[in-house]
């Protein structure tokens, strides 16, 4: 299984600049841009502990790299990661 970190993701709603509503399934996937890496862009997969009601905008999660060859080592040294649809900034994970 490929490593994964829990946080607790908060996105932004519309009028923050962010989505319309959260994702209401089980399973989210999105990009982070992490700039102490060389190549910064990286697809993550987000799993939720429940899935997130339409007025929910903060909830526990998991998250990980989408890809093999990604650099899992970094999960355990980032504090927080930025969670982005295309180049807009939708939330925010915060680790514990």
């Amino acid at each position: 299984m490929k490593q994964q970190r829990a946080g607790t993701i908060d996105f932004l709603t519309k009028e923050e600049g962010g989505r319309r509503q959260p994702p209401t399934d089980g399973v989210y996937y999105a990009t982070t841009y992490i700039e102490q890496l060389s190549q910064p862009d990286w697809s993550i997969v987000i799993t939720f502990e429940e899935p997130l009601k339409e007025d929910e905008y903060s909830a526990l999660c998991k998250v990980r790299f989408l890809f093999e060859h990604a650099p899992h080592y970094i999960l355990d040294e980032l504090q927080e990661m930025k969670v982005y649809e295309g180049g807009k900034i939708v939330g925010k994970i915060v680790f514990v």
